[in-house]
């Protein structure tokens, strides 16, 4: 049996700037967000506040081979592509199994990541900001059918004056193949800056 763990508790460990990637799953009881207070999530994550500009976010891996997965493989991707703005920042990615619960074969497994926290596209004024960068970018428009297929892909990646959204995009054109996109105007996100908002791909895979 993995002794028990609560993200209250290995906080800590988690806002130390270590950069840790660790995808090997750690034997726990429990993965428990504790008193920390929610800051939004999905059908299979939760993100909650930490007390500097950073989130931690708690994904649900439902594969049964974690490294298999669409977000953990992005995780991977983006770890290594620090550089690109386009990608989110994270400090530090590990993996944890939980002991299984009565009647189960296997624990749940969760990805625990400790990364920048982003300004979702909502409202009007958000959203038109988000179209304003679209246009800075050396593109027309996009839609939520622009990242469906690579010949649309590369077509953006050609039309794009940014050399590092041509990057980001040639660099996640093998996930886009293996899972499909579910990268659209309404998934963005953006990093505020001394120098102005920057666009992010937060979670652009179908998983």
């Amino acid at each position: 049996m993995g002794q028990g763990i609560q993200l209250v508790v290995k906080l800590k460990e988690l806002l130390e700037a270590d950069t840790t990637l660790n995808l090997t799953p750690r034997n726990v009881k429990r993965v428990n967000t504790g008193k920390m207070k929610s800051a939004g999530g999905g059908l299979q994550a939760s993100v909650h506040k930490t007390k500097s500009n950073t989130v931690v976010k708690k994904a649900y891996i439902p594969n049964a081979n974690p490294e298999d997965d669409a977000y953990v493989k992005y995780v991977k991707l983006i770890s290594e592509h620090q550089g690109n703005p386009f990608f989110p920042r994270i400090y530090s990615a590990k993996m944890y199994q939980e002991d299984p619960v009565e009647g189960a074969e296997l624990g749940k497994v969760y990805l625990v990541v400790h990364m920048e926290r982003l300004q979702e596209l909502t409202g009007k004024k958000i959203t038109d900001t988000a179209q304003e960068l679209i246009r800075s970018l050396g593109i027309n428009g996009l839609t939520d059918n622009s990242f469906d297929n690579t010949a649309s892909r590369f077509s953006i990646a050609e039309e794009t004056t940014n050399p590092q959204l041509r990057d980001a995009i040639f660099l996640m054109e093998p996930l886009f193949r293996e899972f499909g996109s579910d990268l659209h105007v309404g998934n963005f996100m953006l990093r505020l800056t001394s120098t102005g908002p920057q666009l992010v791909f937060a979670d652009p895979f179908i998983n």
